[in-house]
């Protein structure tokens, strides 16, 4: 999905094996790889924002990471309906 991320035009991928990873175009190092176990909540704003709640990789506390991207609330149904 092309979203922005920290005002950074970005690719978020979402796989089955790998989980979330968030990669800036003109960067050739992720920003953020976390496993759909990682995943604590998420929630968006019925427009353009969501919301990525992760538990932190050493598992001391949660990361918030927000995603913004025109129709996002299409990708949050998909969180949400499994």
């Amino acid at each position: 999905f092309h979203v922005v991320y920290k005002n950074v035009p970005a690719a978020l991928t979402l796989l089955w094996t790998d989980g979330f990873l968030l990669k800036p175009f003109a960067s050739p190092t992720y920003v953020f790889n976390y496993n759909f176990s990682q995943l604590k909540g998420s929630s968006d704003d019925g427009n353009a924002t969501l919301k990525l709640v992760f538990e932190d990789p050493r598992g001391s506390k949660e990361v918030v990471e927000q995603v913004i991207r025109l129709g996002i609330s299409i990708v949050a149904k998909l969180f949400h309906s499994t």
